[in-house]
């Protein structure tokens, strides 16, 4: 086939001539074809069809204007929606045909800067625009599915006016002889002011080269770089250790780490849509506070005049941040890969079939590959022991020593017991506990409400102690154990002598309840059940009618953004888009959503659900217009006791109003009749002699309703 050359920017003050095949410059290795690419990914049927963002999202192409004079648009914005560049039909599965001319070009100004004299000038650029006739329907392989799902998820939501990549080269000379010099053996980073193509993000695939992106205003993803590098060795495993007990399993999360001398991690989360960066940021920011919360030594937020911030690195930000599936890197999901295909199609698996690699063996994958002299050698050499540099290496892998803070004064392990047992035994974290003893004394106390017998109590406990990682909490622990024998029997002795508390009781129960055990440390990495447990809102789109937007503006919007925003057109279309996802999410949740769990469910829309009142006027609002229905359980005073109904909602389902929309049945009417109380309001004897006469059966059935209007009455 035939190819076109074309012209495009490749740098801030360089322009290069590249030949690009119009048709192999999508795929350039062999891939097998897929029957039917909805199998590999339901989700994306839709977005083939009409993508939102394939109008603007287009390859520059700088051209020569006098092409037959084809019409010419000033800006995308005046662009028709069925004119597309080459690169925008490539994002549809279609190519353009060999020797069409464009239809019409797009017009586009852009400043750039000479560095060098310090001066600005504008630059005008023709993109060619091509018709849906001027193309034809390609091949959908796996390999091609797979490239654009990754673009669409971590590039198309990116700044477009500017990139990074990794290059060799530097600056050299001063004042009008600075120039940028491609041929000095340096490599670094290099900010390029031009949007990150398809075209470079398929090298990026491949590994031909390094780009990185810069934030925009939404994002299917967050990045926490964990940066080992200046840091502290124990406070960079302390907070993997923490990352990974608060995500793994969560949110699609997964990591990227080099292969070899790594300097940190990259722990992502993925969402599987295009969410709004702030409310993300804002979420995970609740997230790591939480963690603050619970275990202080973490510290990943602080508070700066009032108001908590980050102190790690999250992306995507202002700042750049490299792609996933980087060259010499590894994405740990079920296992390590680095292929474009098994990546995309782990993301999009069933959550249901989707695996994930264990949290030891994470950790000890990525452990066993950093590079430990880019830590801050200083608080290293303080804290770690006199060991040599290679025992260091490969023993101190999992350990995190006693920090030098560590006070000999109470500590309290409220909400802490099993991640402390957990530490202190599996990873030789000295600080849960003020010494060996301490450690021991609770160990055995769990141990002995599980109602193990005391011979195998001792036999467990001296496992423990001779399979911990780190000797160097203790001086006991290197060398004869007879000590620690000792003192482990007589603890036995003791604490087999009383009654188990309740507290141990309630514990244990507890942590059986999701399978955790201290006497066997295979179930050491059970997790309790989180409060809020997202929900795969998969069912299909609604789309509302004049008079159900009417109320959602004049009811729902009112209360979510305020009485002047309900008047913005956007605001409206904000709150319209929360409504239908609460819908759809009700849709496909079977369990309870507490009124508390709204804020969260909607956390990803520019709304206010920020106090309890909001979120439980929001949920009667949606009851009041029959758009969801409550079921809950059937309560009756003579029965159950009591004053009113003490049973909660169990779940919520789609009201009788929206069940067309969903294609499902209208829910069951309510049989149910409704009783006056007596004791639900004060009233006077009349009152109290009829309602008796009621409950104590001195009336016939057919006289109840006439009792009750009368009573209703006389209130």
């Amino acid at each position: 086939m035939p190819s076109s050359t074309t012209t495009s920017y490749h740098s801030d003050d360089q322009i290069s001539e590249q030949t690009e095949n119009t048709e192999a410059n999508f795929v350039t290795q062999s891939s097998e074809p897929i029957a039917n690419p909805q199998d590999f990914y339901d989700h994306r049927s839709s977005e083939f069809d009409e993508p939102d963002f394939l109008v603007e999202n287009e390859r520059s192409e700088i051209i020569d204007v006098a092409i037959d004079k084809p019409t010419i648009f000033d800006g995308w914005q005046m662009v028709p929606a069925n004119y597309k560049t080459r690169e925008g039909w490539e994002l549809l599965f279609r190519t353009v045909k060999t020797k069409e001319k464009p239809v019409a070009m797009v017009r586009t100004s852009r400043k750039h800067e000479l560095q060098c004299v310090e001066h600005e000038f504008a630059v005008e650029r023709f993109n060619k625009l091509f018709s849906f006739s001027q193309t034809r329907e390609v091949r959908k392989t796996s390999l091609k599915v797979a490239r654009l799902d990754f673009y669409d998820c971590f590039v198309s939501n990116a700044d477009w006016q500017r990139q990074i990549k990794w290059t060799k080269g530097e600056f050299v000379g001063e004042g009008e002889d600075r120039r940028w010099d491609s041929g000095t053996d340096v490599w670094g980073w290099r900010t390029h002011k031009r949007k990150l193509s398809l075209t470079d993000s398929i090298d990026h695939q491949q590994g031909k080269e390094i780009y990185g992106i810069f934030g925009g205003e939404r994002s299917h993803f967050l990045l926490i770089d964990l940066d080992l590098h200046n840091q502290p060795l124990e406070l960079f495993l302390k907070r993997l250790d923490l990352l990974l007990d608060s995500f793994h399993g969560r949110h699609r999360c997964h990591f990227q780490v080099a292969d070899s001398n790594a300097r940190g991690v990259h722990i992502i989360l993925f969402f599987g849509t295009a969410g709004l960066l702030r409310n993300r940021h804002k979420w995970l920011l609740r997230e790591l506070s939480e963690i603050d919360e619970a275990d202080p030594s973490g510290q990943f937020s602080k508070v700066v005049n009032g108001v908590s911030k980050f102190n790690i690195e999250v992306f995507p930000n202002t700042q750049p941040v490299r792609l996933p599936l980087a060259r010499n890197r590894k994405m740990l999901l079920d296992k390590p890969v680095n292929d474009v295909i098994e990546y995309m199609r782990w993301l999009r698996q069933d959550p249901t079939k989707r695996t994930f690699m264990s949290s030891d063996d994470v950790r000890h994958y990525i452990v066993s590959r950093l590079d430990y002299s880019c830590a801050d050698t200083k608080v290293q050499s303080e804290i770690q022991p006199s060991k040599p540099e290679a025992e260091i290496v490969t023993e101190k892998i999992a350990t995190a020593p006693k920090p030098l803070d560590c006070k000999p004064e109470r500590i309290s392990y409220k909400g802490k017991t099993r991640p402390a047992i957990v530490g202190f035994w599996k990873h030789g974290e000295g600080h849960h506990f003020q010494h060996l003893n301490a450690a021991i004394l609770t160990t055995l106390g769990a141990i002995r409400a599980e109602g193990l017998p005391e011979d195998e109590a001792i036999e467990v406990m001296m496992q423990y102690v001779e399979d911990i990682p780190n000797k160097g909490i203790s001086s006991r622990l290197s060398g004869d154990l007879r000590l620690v024998t000792k003192e482990v029997a007589r603890q036995v002795a003791k604490i087999w002598s009383v009654p188990v508390s309740k507290k141990w009781q309630r514990s244990i129960e507890c942590w059986q309840s999701y399978g955790f055990r201290v006497s066997d440390k295979t179930t050491w990495s059970a997790k309790p059940r989180p409060a809020f447990e997202e929900v795969v809102v998969d069912c299909e789109q609604i789309v509302f009618s004049d008079s159900e937007r009417d109320l959602i503006i004049r009811h729902v919007a009112r209360l979510l953004v305020g009485k002047l925003q309900a008047n913005k057109r956007d605001k409206q279309d904000e709150v319209e888009k929360a409504v239908a996802y609460f819908l759809r999410y009700v849709r496909c949740c079977s369990k309870e959503i507490p009124y508390k769990d709204v804020a969260k469910i909607l956390s990803c829309f520019r709304i206010n659900l920020g106090n309890d009142h909001k979120r439980s006027k929001f949920l009667n609002l949606l009851t009041e217009m029959e758009w969801i229905y409550v079921r809950t359980k059937y309560f009756c005073p003579l029965i159950h006791g009591g004053t009113s109904g003490t049973g909660r909602a169990t779940a919520y389902g789609i009201g009788p109003r929206m069940a067309p929309k969903f294609s499902l049945p209208l829910p069951p009417p309510n049989n149910k009749r409704d009783l006056l109380l007596s004791s639900t309001f004060r009233r006077g004897r009349d009152v109290d002699d009829e309602v008796d006469r009621i409950l104590t059966g001195s009336c016939d059935n057919r006289d109840i309703e006439t009792s009750v209007e009368a009573i209703t009455g006389q209130v």
